[in-house]
């Protein structure tokens, strides 16, 4: 279940989680192979489920944004937001649906779901007729805020106990 106020980075990352756990079992309801429009039809689905309804279509670029920062949540410490996008790329580049064979592997294919993930929601973006650039950056800004603004308060809080 998505949080939709998450207080702290480790809501995010489970929502980060969620989004990679419903991608997994759509995309392998969707069969062997992913084009384009079916990677889109699942970004689409992730970005209305994280944001709790149907996306407004001026809100799309923050809505992909607010998905893809929850995906760097998830994965951080494990790969970088600029890894996952590369991933996200790759598979983005490929007709085959991976999803249940990197299920398969359990933990082990955890990253790479998520980056498929990612990729859908690239997909999305792209088939609205949106600049990624934007979206992008709006997300590893936003993720790197959150991650910095938990960091200092964690600091912070050691320095007067």
């Amino acid at each position: 279940m998505i949080n939709f106020d998450p207080d702290t980075n480790a809501e995010r990352a489970a929502n980060g989680d969620h989004v990679t756990g419903l991608y997994t079992e759509w995309a392998i309801e969707a069969g062997s192979t992913l084009t384009v429009s079916s990677r889109a039809a699942l970004g689409l689905a992730l970005a209305e489920v994280h944001s709790g309804g149907p996306v407004d279509p001026n809100e799309i670029t923050a809505a992909a944004a607010d998905v893809l920062a929850d995906l760097f949540h998830s994965t951080d410490g494990r790969v970088s937001p600029h890894g996952l996008l590369t991933a996200a790329c790759d598979e983005l580049a490929s007709p085959v649906n991976m999803a249940g064979p990197l299920l398969a592997l359990g933990q082990d294919g955890r990253t790479s779901r998520t980056a498929c993930a990612a990729a859908a929601v690239l997909a999305y973006v792209y088939a609205c007729g949106l600049a990624l650039g934007p979206v992008l950056t709006l997300a590893r800004n936003r993720w790197a805020e959150e991650v910095e603004a938990e960091r200092f308060a964690h600091i912070q809080a050691t320095r007067h106990s």
